[in-house]
């Protein structure tokens, strides 16, 4: 049985960024609070050791966008982390570093400007991971008329998870997205 007062999921990520563009160069500084709390009294209550899950970051990244072709990279700092006091993690554990790069793309045919096809790849690491890669990446096709418009993706993911308090855990999964805009 479960009482019903007990936290079943409770994520937060909450972001300030500061953005500029000048031509084909864009730039964005932002400070990140990541918070995870999945089923914590009902782990605490099976006897289970919970991992908690909250840091702050401060990361920047650079692009350069040309014609279709976007290119981004950069980094950040992990300035505070309840992971490195978790004694389940071990001694030498480490949440202080990431990195991040990636392209995406926004082609349209010059016979058919009211499609648009979508690709994109990113690629992440951290040291909390151990420096392990985790690679996103999306190809689909939008629909325009007018304002509106219908988007149809397929994803696909493979590395550690990107869901809080499951990041040693490896994933590997295509997905689709459909998205809608009136």
């Amino acid at each position: 049985e479960v009482s019903s007062s007990d936290l079943v999921a409770s994520d937060w990520v909450a972001s300030l960024p500061a953005e500029a563009a000048w031509v084909s160069w864009s730039g964005r500084l932002k400070i990140t609070h990541w918070s995870a709390h999945i089923g914590d009294e009902m782990i605490e209550d099976a006897g289970a050791e919970r991992v908690d899950f909250t840091s702050e970051a401060l990361e920047a990244l650079g692009a350069y966008q040309h014609g279709w072709l976007r290119i981004y990279g950069g980094g950040g700092v992990v300035f505070r982390s309840s992971l490195e006091n978790e004694i389940q993690l071990g001694p030498n554990f480490s949440d202080d570093y990431l990195l991040r790069g990636g392209a995406d793309a926004r082609w349209r045919s010059p016979n058919r400007d009211d499609v648009t096809l979508n690709a994109g790849l990113d690629w992440q690491t951290n040291d909390r991971t151990g420096w392990e890669s985790r690679i996103s990446a999306q190809v689909g096709l939008t629909i325009h008329d007018g304002p509106r418009s219908a988007s149809l993706l397929l994803l696909f993911h493979d590395g550690p998870s990107p869901m809080g308090q499951f990041f040693l855990t490896n994933e590997r999964y295509w997905g689709f997205e459909i998205s809608l805009e009136p």
